[in-house]
Protein backbone atom coordinates (compact mmCIF):
# COMPACT_ATOMS: atom_id res chain seq x y z
CA UNK A 1 0.00 0.00 0.00
CA UNK A 2 0.92 3.31 -0.74
CA UNK A 3 1.59 5.56 1.89
CA UNK A 4 0.26 8.69 1.95
CA UNK A 5 1.28 12.08 3.41
CA UNK A 6 1.21 16.29 2.82
CA UNK A 7 3.83 17.38 0.94
CA UNK A 8 4.95 19.62 3.68
CA UNK A 9 6.57 16.94 5.28
CA UNK A 10 8.78 16.19 2.25
CA UNK A 11 10.00 19.66 1.50
CA UNK A 12 13.53 18.33 1.36
CA UNK A 13 12.24 15.17 -0.81
CA UNK A 14 10.72 16.60 -3.57
CA UNK A 15 11.07 19.22 -6.10
CA UNK A 16 7.47 20.28 -6.20
CA UNK A 17 7.19 21.94 -3.07
CA UNK A 18 8.63 25.52 -3.43
CA UNK A 19 9.64 26.41 -7.27
CA UNK A 20 7.22 29.13 -9.35
CA UNK A 21 3.15 28.15 -8.42
CA UNK A 22 4.20 25.51 -6.00
CA UNK A 23 4.38 28.38 -2.96
CA UNK A 24 0.39 28.28 -3.87
CA UNK A 25 -0.43 24.87 -3.40
CA UNK A 26 2.22 23.86 -0.84
CA UNK A 27 -0.41 21.62 1.01
CA UNK A 28 -0.68 19.00 -1.49
CA UNK A 29 -2.04 15.47 -1.18
CA UNK A 30 0.85 13.42 -2.15
CA UNK A 31 2.26 9.78 -2.07
CA UNK A 32 5.03 7.93 -2.34
CA UNK A 33 5.35 6.04 -5.59
CA UNK A 34 7.99 3.75 -7.18
CA UNK A 35 10.71 4.62 -9.71
CA UNK A 36 10.50 3.31 -13.38
CA UNK A 37 13.63 1.99 -14.82
CA UNK A 38 14.22 5.19 -16.51
CA UNK A 39 14.06 6.82 -13.68
CA UNK A 40 15.92 4.19 -11.62
CA UNK A 41 18.92 4.48 -14.41
CA UNK A 42 18.86 8.30 -13.96
CA UNK A 43 19.11 7.63 -10.41
CA UNK A 44 21.91 5.40 -10.60
CA UNK A 45 24.17 8.10 -12.94
CA UNK A 46 23.48 11.12 -10.95
CA UNK A 47 24.17 9.05 -7.04
CA UNK A 48 27.67 8.18 -9.11
CA UNK A 49 28.47 11.68 -10.12
CA UNK A 50 27.28 12.90 -6.86
CA UNK A 51 29.49 10.95 -4.60
CA UNK A 52 32.47 11.85 -6.83
CA UNK A 53 32.12 15.44 -6.45
CA UNK A 54 31.75 14.61 -2.50
CA UNK A 55 35.47 16.26 -1.13
CA UNK A 56 37.55 14.44 0.74
CA UNK A 57 38.58 15.12 3.97
CA UNK A 58 40.51 17.98 5.20
CA UNK A 59 43.48 17.66 7.36
CA UNK A 60 42.58 16.83 10.50
CA UNK A 61 39.44 15.14 9.87
CA UNK A 62 38.66 11.50 8.64
CA UNK A 63 35.71 10.39 6.67
CA UNK A 64 32.83 9.03 9.13
CA UNK A 65 30.20 7.89 7.03
CA UNK A 66 28.82 8.46 3.07
CA UNK A 67 24.42 7.84 2.86
CA UNK A 68 22.48 8.13 0.24
CA UNK A 69 18.87 8.13 -0.58
CA UNK A 70 16.30 8.42 -3.77
CA UNK A 71 12.75 8.37 -3.23
CA UNK A 72 10.03 9.84 -5.61
CA UNK A 73 6.69 11.06 -5.05
CA UNK A 74 2.99 11.43 -6.77
CA UNK A 75 0.79 14.60 -6.03
CA UNK A 76 -2.53 15.56 -6.62
CA UNK A 77 -3.30 18.61 -9.70
CA UNK A 78 -2.34 21.67 -8.52
CA UNK A 79 -5.40 24.01 -8.33
CA UNK A 80 -7.86 20.75 -8.14
CA UNK A 81 -9.73 19.26 -4.59
CA UNK A 82 -8.36 15.49 -4.55
CA UNK A 83 -10.27 12.90 -2.99
CA UNK A 84 -9.53 9.56 -1.92
CA UNK A 85 -8.38 7.41 -5.38
CA UNK A 86 -8.38 10.37 -7.35
CA UNK A 87 -5.46 11.39 -9.93
CA UNK A 88 -1.97 11.63 -9.11
CA UNK A 89 0.61 13.60 -11.10
CA UNK A 90 4.13 12.16 -10.19
CA UNK A 91 7.22 14.40 -9.17
CA UNK A 92 10.70 14.64 -10.29
CA UNK A 93 12.90 11.94 -8.36
CA UNK A 94 14.54 13.23 -5.36
CA UNK A 95 18.16 12.15 -5.42
CA UNK A 96 20.29 12.96 -2.33
CA UNK A 97 23.70 12.06 -1.15
CA UNK A 98 25.78 12.80 2.46
CA UNK A 99 28.94 12.94 3.26
CA UNK A 100 29.76 13.18 7.10
CA UNK A 101 33.28 13.94 8.63
CA UNK A 102 35.23 13.87 12.18
CA UNK A 103 37.37 15.75 13.50
CA UNK A 104 40.21 13.46 14.08
CA UNK A 105 43.28 16.20 15.47
CA UNK A 106 42.81 18.78 17.92
CA UNK A 107 41.84 22.44 16.32
CA UNK A 108 44.02 25.16 15.57
CA UNK A 109 45.41 26.95 18.50
CA UNK A 110 43.24 30.22 18.38
CA UNK A 111 45.02 33.60 18.02
CA UNK A 112 45.21 35.55 21.56
CA UNK A 113 43.55 38.91 21.83
CA UNK A 114 44.81 41.83 20.56
CA UNK A 115 47.26 43.95 22.85
CA UNK A 116 44.60 46.86 22.53
CA UNK A 117 41.56 44.72 23.83
CA UNK A 118 44.23 43.47 26.40
CA UNK A 119 44.93 47.37 27.58
CA UNK A 120 41.36 47.66 27.57
CA UNK A 121 40.04 44.60 29.59
CA UNK A 122 41.58 46.46 32.96
CA UNK A 123 40.70 49.68 32.20
CA UNK A 124 37.28 48.25 31.64
CA UNK A 125 37.13 46.59 35.08
CA UNK A 126 38.14 49.25 37.16
CA UNK A 127 35.64 51.36 35.66
CA UNK A 128 32.49 48.70 36.45
CA UNK A 129 34.69 49.08 40.02
CA UNK A 130 34.45 52.43 40.18
CA UNK A 131 30.35 52.64 39.85
CA UNK A 132 29.47 50.37 42.59
CA UNK A 133 28.01 52.27 45.56
CA UNK A 134 24.83 51.24 46.82
CA UNK A 135 24.68 51.68 50.19
CA UNK A 136 25.83 55.51 49.29
CA UNK A 137 23.33 56.03 46.70
CA UNK A 138 20.56 54.77 49.16
CA UNK A 139 21.59 57.29 51.55
CA UNK A 140 21.66 59.93 49.44
CA UNK A 141 18.39 58.97 48.05
CA UNK A 142 17.10 58.98 52.05
CA UNK A 143 18.36 62.59 52.16
CA UNK A 144 16.92 63.82 49.41
CA UNK A 145 13.56 62.65 49.94
CA UNK A 146 14.22 64.20 54.00
CA UNK A 147 14.64 67.32 51.95
CA UNK A 148 11.90 67.35 49.50
CA UNK A 149 9.54 66.64 52.23
CA UNK A 150 11.29 69.43 54.38
CA UNK A 151 10.24 71.29 51.23
CA UNK A 152 6.81 71.06 50.97
CA UNK A 153 6.15 71.90 54.09
CA UNK A 154 7.71 74.99 53.60
CA UNK A 155 5.47 75.40 51.08
CA UNK A 156 2.64 74.69 52.68
CA UNK A 157 3.95 77.19 55.76
CA UNK A 158 4.44 79.66 53.02
CA UNK A 159 0.45 79.25 51.85
CA UNK A 160 -1.20 79.40 55.20
CA UNK A 161 1.14 82.37 55.88
CA UNK A 162 -0.52 84.02 52.63
CA UNK A 163 -4.08 83.28 53.43
CA UNK A 164 -3.45 84.30 57.27
CA UNK A 165 -2.28 87.66 55.91
CA UNK A 166 0.87 87.22 58.01
CA UNK A 167 3.95 88.92 55.93
CA UNK A 168 6.89 87.94 58.53
CA UNK A 169 6.01 84.15 58.23
CA UNK A 170 5.58 84.47 54.26
CA UNK A 171 9.68 85.61 54.58
CA UNK A 172 10.65 82.96 56.52
CA UNK A 173 8.68 80.00 54.89
CA UNK A 174 10.50 81.82 51.58
CA UNK A 175 14.01 81.98 53.60
CA UNK A 176 13.29 78.39 54.31
CA UNK A 177 12.51 77.08 51.02
CA UNK A 178 15.76 78.76 49.97
CA UNK A 179 17.84 77.18 52.22
CA UNK A 180 16.60 73.79 51.17
CA UNK A 181 16.68 74.18 47.95
CA UNK A 182 20.70 75.09 48.06
CA UNK A 183 20.90 71.63 50.42
CA UNK A 184 19.43 69.80 47.88
CA UNK A 185 22.15 70.92 44.84
CA UNK A 186 24.91 69.15 46.44
CA UNK A 187 22.72 66.13 46.83
CA UNK A 188 21.40 65.90 43.75
CA UNK A 189 24.57 66.51 41.86
CA UNK A 190 26.60 63.68 43.75
CA UNK A 191 23.55 61.45 43.39
CA UNK A 192 23.62 62.23 39.67
CA UNK A 193 27.32 61.31 39.37
CA UNK A 194 26.78 58.70 41.23
CA UNK A 195 23.71 57.10 38.97
CA UNK A 196 25.46 58.06 35.97
CA UNK A 197 28.66 55.71 37.17
CA UNK A 198 26.28 53.33 38.28
CA UNK A 199 24.26 52.67 34.44
CA UNK A 200 28.06 52.57 32.63
CA UNK A 201 29.15 50.06 34.87
CA UNK A 202 26.19 48.36 33.96
CA UNK A 203 27.08 49.24 30.16
CA UNK A 204 30.11 48.30 30.95
CA UNK A 205 29.38 44.60 32.33
CA UNK A 206 27.09 44.38 29.65
CA UNK A 207 29.36 44.57 26.99
CA UNK A 208 31.80 42.19 28.45
CA UNK A 209 28.93 39.83 28.55
CA UNK A 210 28.28 40.29 25.57
CA UNK A 211 32.06 39.37 24.65
CA UNK A 212 32.37 36.79 26.56
CA UNK A 213 29.30 35.13 24.50
CA UNK A 214 30.53 35.94 21.47
CA UNK A 215 34.17 34.34 22.24
CA UNK A 216 32.10 31.61 23.90
CA UNK A 217 30.01 30.56 20.48
CA UNK A 218 33.10 31.28 18.38
CA UNK A 219 35.61 28.73 20.29
CA UNK A 220 32.33 25.92 20.00
CA UNK A 221 32.16 27.15 16.62
CA UNK A 222 36.08 26.60 15.91
CA UNK A 223 36.46 23.77 18.33
CA UNK A 224 33.26 21.72 16.13
CA UNK A 225 34.17 18.10 15.88
CA UNK A 226 31.33 17.30 12.62
CA UNK A 227 30.94 18.69 9.38
CA UNK A 228 29.05 17.25 6.35
CA UNK A 229 28.64 17.54 2.77
CA UNK A 230 25.16 16.65 1.33
CA UNK A 231 24.04 17.42 -2.37
CA UNK A 232 20.18 16.91 -3.62
CA UNK A 233 19.05 16.87 -7.20
CA UNK A 234 15.91 18.63 -7.93
CA UNK A 235 15.29 20.93 -4.98
CA UNK A 236 13.07 23.65 -6.05
CA UNK A 237 13.71 25.44 -2.77
CA UNK A 238 16.40 25.83 -0.29
CA UNK A 239 15.79 27.67 3.23
CA UNK A 240 19.00 29.98 4.47
CA UNK A 241 19.49 31.05 7.55
CA UNK A 242 21.62 34.72 7.96
CA UNK A 243 22.64 34.38 4.83
CA UNK A 244 24.72 36.61 2.39
CA UNK A 245 25.51 35.95 -1.64
CA UNK A 246 28.90 34.23 -2.03
CA UNK A 247 31.50 34.17 -5.07
CA UNK A 248 32.33 30.77 -6.06
CA UNK A 249 33.23 29.70 -9.05
CA UNK A 250 31.34 26.95 -10.70
CA UNK A 251 28.08 27.63 -8.85
CA UNK A 252 24.97 29.69 -10.17
CA UNK A 253 24.78 30.81 -6.98
CA UNK A 254 26.54 30.68 -3.97
CA UNK A 255 25.66 31.30 -0.30
CA UNK A 256 27.17 31.89 3.05
CA UNK A 257 25.02 31.08 5.97
CA UNK A 258 24.95 30.69 9.69
CA UNK A 259 26.75 27.08 10.02
CA UNK A 260 28.03 26.71 6.20
CA UNK A 261 27.87 27.23 3.02
CA UNK A 262 25.03 26.36 0.05
CA UNK A 263 26.30 26.23 -3.45
CA UNK A 264 23.59 25.85 -6.00
CA UNK A 265 23.93 24.41 -10.08
CA UNK A 266 20.86 25.06 -12.15
CA UNK A 267 17.76 28.21 -12.57
CA UNK A 268 18.16 29.25 -8.90
CA UNK A 269 17.73 32.99 -7.72
CA UNK A 270 18.64 34.98 -4.43
CA UNK A 271 18.16 37.79 -3.19
CA UNK A 272 20.04 39.87 -0.76
CA UNK A 273 17.76 39.62 2.21
CA UNK A 274 15.81 36.97 1.14
CA UNK A 275 14.95 33.65 3.56
CA UNK A 276 15.07 30.95 0.85
CA UNK A 277 16.88 30.37 -2.31
CA UNK A 278 14.51 29.29 -5.54
CA UNK A 279 14.25 27.83 -8.62
CA UNK A 280 12.12 27.63 -11.46
CA UNK A 281 11.46 24.27 -12.52
CA UNK A 282 10.04 23.19 -16.40
CA UNK A 283 7.02 21.09 -15.03
CA UNK A 284 6.99 20.02 -18.74
CA UNK A 285 10.34 18.58 -18.75
CA UNK A 286 10.77 14.74 -18.39
CA UNK A 287 11.10 13.12 -14.62
CA UNK A 288 14.31 11.65 -15.31
CA UNK A 289 15.81 15.19 -16.09
CA UNK A 290 17.63 16.44 -13.13
CA UNK A 291 16.91 20.03 -12.75
CA UNK A 292 18.69 21.23 -10.04
CA UNK A 293 21.40 20.43 -7.87
CA UNK A 294 22.68 21.72 -4.50
CA UNK A 295 25.32 21.67 -2.27
CA UNK A 296 24.91 22.17 1.61
CA UNK A 297 28.33 22.10 3.52
CA UNK A 298 27.62 22.09 7.29
CA UNK A 299 30.55 23.20 9.69
CA UNK A 300 32.76 25.64 10.73
CA UNK A 301 33.81 28.74 8.99
CA UNK A 302 37.19 26.94 8.64
CA UNK A 303 36.35 23.66 7.66
CA UNK A 304 33.19 24.67 5.57
CA UNK A 305 35.78 26.86 3.14
CA UNK A 306 38.26 23.78 3.19
CA UNK A 307 35.36 21.76 2.29
CA UNK A 308 33.94 24.33 -0.71
CA UNK A 309 37.10 24.66 -1.77
CA UNK A 310 36.95 20.67 -2.80
CA UNK A 311 33.52 19.82 -4.11
CA UNK A 312 34.12 18.75 -7.43
CA UNK A 313 31.50 21.58 -8.82
CA UNK A 314 32.97 20.52 -12.54
CA UNK A 315 30.84 17.04 -12.42
CA UNK A 316 27.77 18.32 -11.57
CA UNK A 317 27.28 20.85 -13.75
CA UNK A 318 26.94 18.29 -17.29
CA UNK A 319 24.03 16.87 -14.99
CA UNK A 320 21.80 19.90 -14.67
CA UNK A 321 19.27 19.34 -18.12
CA UNK A 322 20.11 16.14 -18.89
Amino acid sequence: MKRSLRIATILALAGCVMGGRARADFDRHCEERPLDAAERATAERVVAAFRAALPEAPAGWTVREDTERVSAVACEIAGKAWKPGGKLVPQPVSIHVRRDYLRSAAPPPRASASPAAAEAAPAKAAMAAAGGDPARRKELEARLAELQRSRQDAVRGYQEARRAGDGAAQAAARRRDQEIALAMRPVQEELSKLRRAEAGARATQLEAHTAAAVAHDRAVEENRQDASVSITANLAGLQVRGAEALDSPGADVAIRQSGGVVLLVGPWRFGRGDGAAVATLDDSAPRTRVRTVAVEIAGNAATAEALRGNVRLAGLRPLVGR
